[in-house]
């Protein structure tokens, strides 16, 4: 909510779907000036933490989540097809590394990697 708050004094529109699995509720973020709603088809930038199910992605938008597709893992080989059909910027946190190399460590990462 912090970093929503700033975001919005700054002018920028945010909408959080509502979810009662996250460590900060949707009041909270409410009162940080997110606007709550399921649906987020008004968002140019979507951020998520787990893959995005194939048929909520939304044409032309730029998605940022873990795709688990860098890889080239088979089960996931859809999602990347779906990304690509529907012109969709993916930003995979599993491609973002220190000083931007690929062999250097993550800079998002769940546990120890």
């Amino acid at each position: 909510p912090q970093h929503v708050a700033e975001l919005v004094s700054q002018g920028i529109r945010v909408h959080v779907q509502p979810s009662g699995r996250r460590v900060f509720s949707d009041d909270e973020y409410a009162a940080a000036g997110a606007e709550i709603k399921e649906d987020l088809s008004e968002a140019c930038v979507v951020l998520g933490v787990k893959q995005v199910p194939i048929d909520a992605l939304l044409n032309d938008r730029s998605y940022i989540f873990f795709s688990h597709t860098i890889k080239a893992q088979s089960e996931n080989m859809p999602l990347l097809r779906a990304c690509l059909e529907k012109n969709i910027r993916l930003f995979d946190y599993e491609c973002i590394r220190e000083g931007g190399l690929p062999e250097n460590l993550r800079t998002v990462a769940f546990g120890k990697y």
